[in-house]
C-alpha cells in the first residue's frame, strides 16, 4: 500500500502481569500444535516470569495488541562447549502470520543468544509442520540428523 504507515513490532520481555495473556496464548499454541499445555505449564510460565536464570518469555505486540509470544530456555552443553539457548515456543497468532514477524523474532532470539555468549540455538518442530520447517530453513536453520528421545517423569 503506497503511503500506508508500517506498524512497529515491539518485542519485550514479559512480566508477571502478563501471565493471564501468556496462559491464553500458550494454550492456543499447544492446542494448534497438537499437544495440550502440560498441567504444570502455568507453573513453568510463572517461574520464567519471576526472573528465573533458566529462561525468559517474550511478547510480540503491535500498537499495544498482542501478536504472540516465544520462550527461551537456557542450558549448558558439553558437546557444543557452552551455553545453549532453546527456543521452546514460538507462537504468532494466525491472523498475524505471513508478515515477517517470525523473522524479526528469530533476529531477537539470535541477539539474546549473542548477548549471553551462547554457542548454539536449538528448537523442535513437529514432524507434520512443514510450514514451520520451511520457515526455519529460509532463515538459516538446518535439520539435525538425530532423534529426540524422552522419558516423562
Amino acid at each position: 500500500m503506497a503511503g500506508a504507515k508500517m506498524k512497529t513490532l515491539i518485542i519485550r520481555q514479559a512480566v508477571p502481569l502478563d501471565e493471564p495473556l501468556l496462559l491464553k496464548l500458550a494454550d492456543a499454541f499447544h492446542r494448534e500444535d497438537g499437544h495440550p499445555l502440560a498441567a504444570t505449564g502455568p507453573e513453568s510460565i510463572r517461574a520464567l516470569l519471576g526472573g528465573s536464570a533458566l529462561g525468559a518469555i517474550y511478547l510480540m505486540e503491535e500498537e499495544g495488541l498482542p501478536l504472540g509470544y516465544f520462550a527461551l530456555c537456557f542450558t549448558m552443553s558439553l558437546e557444543f562447549g557452552g551455553l545453549v539457548v532453546i527456543l521452546d515456543d514460538l507462537y504468532v497468532l494466525p491472523e498475524a502470520r505471513g508478515r515477517g514477524i517470525g523473522t524479526q523474532v528469530l533476529s531477537k532470539v539470535e541477539a539474546v543468544a549473542a548477548e549471553k555468549k551462547a554457542v548454539q540455538i536449538f528448537l523442535e518442530v513437529e514432524k507434520a509442520n512443514e510450514r514451520a520447517f520451511g520457515f526455519y530453513r529460509r532463515n538459516g536453520w538446518r535439520r539435525r540428523d538425530r532423534h529426540m528421545m524422552e522419558k516423562m517423569l
